[in-house]
């Protein structure tokens, strides 16, 4: 499978209130993935599938592990996000 990162947006407009766009992340030769996510104005969900959140806040995959669900709020300070191993993950980004 090859690297997949998409973008949607909802079709149903009673869905389109609420959520903004939601993507699709998945990376499966992934080493370490490391990324920015600058200050916005909207709530996020992500959701991982079988990976562990370390202390540092790096998010590592591990087969064993159970889904991983993290709620990003509204922030005014840059995100530092670093990913190891295979990437699979669903992000909902909500309205204002």
């Amino acid at each position: 499978m090859q690297e997949i990162f998409k973008t949607f947006r909802p079709t149903s407009s009673i869905v389109r209130k609420y959520v903004d766009y939601y993507y699709l992340d998945i990376k499966m030769d992934n080493i370490s993935n490391e990324f920015k996510c600058f200050p916005h104005f909207n709530n996020v969900i992500s959701l991982y599938q079988s990976h562990i959140r370390l202390e540092s806040g790096e998010m590592v995959y591990d087969e064993t592990a159970k889904p991983f669900q993290i709620f990003t709020p509204i922030r005014d300070k840059v995100l530092h996000v670093k990913q190891s191993g295979k990437v699979y993950r669903v992000v909902i980004v909500f309205q204002p």
